[in-house]
């Protein structure tokens, strides 16, 4: 188990701060050939020979206007033919962080983002306060909402040369913003003033994960040279939810033969999940309705929360021929309803939703009601019992 730099549990320290700070996940024998390797692609990126970068002026994409470069895109891209990224990307021990922070195994994490984070050369440069994925202008219910919505993901930052260019607000991820966060980030979003804020100091070497959920923000500074890997993987579990995030950065150069011919091992079957991802979205940019499990209705999507849409449209254990190609999943009336009723598979009894852990609410017709499993672990005979659930048995509630 890998710890911080306070000898945390990595995962343990994230989901308490929103962020964690880890030593040594650079090989030794590959830290200079990294560092010469963002030499060759930052010079590319400022001469204009490598179109993938992000540029002084503009936060997100597309970076369409500017010459000054504060970021280097696609470090895996066959064309830059520098295969120490991969390498390192697909290295045991990152691997090994990543797979505890999300809690998966190896053949479950799916290949994301890898990107370069550079100092601008003409000026200084801020990224206002933000969360990834949750705009500043939310109102405060659907911010509490989204807030719910599993990432099935971890993005961070490694340092090659020391870095404080990362701001956070330290146990923000989980709840919605105060008033005095919510004026920041809409009235004056670059703020060197946010109540609670954090400067994450790296040294060259560190690595911080962080939740991007996380009130953050960067300041780039033009005088001090800056190189720090930008990455993310996440989870097969992801579906949708996690394609929105990640497929508007444009990644069809992954789907060439010299992409997938320069691939490491360990980032094979990765390669495969986000590939099997991709297919899925194209299914959920042609759906229009969804089934509820509890009232057995086809309803518009915006009868189901996010956070079912996003699980709908993902199995990864279906095969292309299944019928069964979509989880099961609850809409918004049913899930919010004191008259929805489950029916418990050890008494037959038909029971409302809370007598049900909500672990068990969305097994829908497996699920066992709170009585029956305090029984069975009495008796000792729980762990015994085979398991009658199915893989495609999945229903989800918010």
């Amino acid at each position: 188990m890998l710890t911080d730099i306070n000898n945390v549990p990595i995962d343990q320290a994230l989901k308490n701060q929103g962020y964690v700070i880890v030593d040594d996940l650079i090989p030794k024998e590959m830290f200079n050939k990294l560092r010469e390797a963002c030499d060759r692609v930052v010079e590319k990126a400022r001469k204009g020979e490598w179109q993938y970068r992000r540029l002084v002026g503009t936060q997100f994409p597309p970076w369409t206007e500017g010459n000054d470069v504060w970021g280097v895109q696609h470090l895996l891209h066959p064309e830059l033919k520098e295969p120490i990224f991969a390498e390192w990307y697909g290295s045991t021990k990152l691997l090994e962080a990543v797979q505890q922070l999300l809690d998966a195994k190896q053949e479950e994490l799916q290949l994301e983002l890898f990107n370069l984070l550079v100092n601008p050369q003409e000026s200084d440069f801020d990224l206002t306060w933000h969360r990834d994925a949750i705009p500043a202008e939310t109102l405060e219910a659907e911010e509490k909402q989204k807030l719910t919505i599993p990432h099935y993901g971890t993005q961070w930052n490694t340092a090659l040369y020391d870095d404080a260019c990362l701001y956070v607000v330290p146990n923000s991820h989980r709840r919605v913003r105060t008033p005095e966060e919510r004026e920041v980030t809409i009235h004056d979003p670059k703020s060197a003033h946010m109540p609670g804020q954090l400067k994450v100091e790296l040294k060259a070497g560190q690595t911080v994960f962080y939740d991007n959920n996380i009130l953050h923000r960067a300041s780039y500074v033009s005088s001090q040279k800056r190189a720090t890997l930008h990455a993310s993987m996440g989870t097969i579990e992801g579906g949708h939810h996690r394609a929105s995030c990640i497929l508007q950065h444009g990644l069809d150069w992954m789907q060439t033969d010299d992409f997938k011919n320069a691939l490491v091992d360990s980032l094979r079957l990765p390669y495969d999940n986000l590939m099997r991802m991709a297919q899925q979205a194209e299914q959920h940019s042609a759906l229009k309705s969804l089934k509820c499990v509890f009232c057995k209705e086809d309803k518009p999507l915006d009868a189901f929360s996010q956070n079912q849409i996003a699980k709908a449209t993902y199995n990864p254990y279906a095969s292309s021929s299944s019928n069964k190609k979509f989880k099961t999943v609850t809409c918004k009336e049913c899930a919010s309803s004191p008259n929805t009723h489950l029916t418990c598979m050890i008494c037959a009894k038909t029971q409302p939703f809370e007598k049900f852990a909500k672990s068990q609410r969305k097994k829908a017709e497996k699920a066992r009601c709170m009585e029956c499993i305090k029984k069975r672990e009495e008796e000792d005979v729980w762990a015994s019992e085979p398991d009658t659930e199915s893989e495609d048995e999945w229903g989800f509630l918010s």
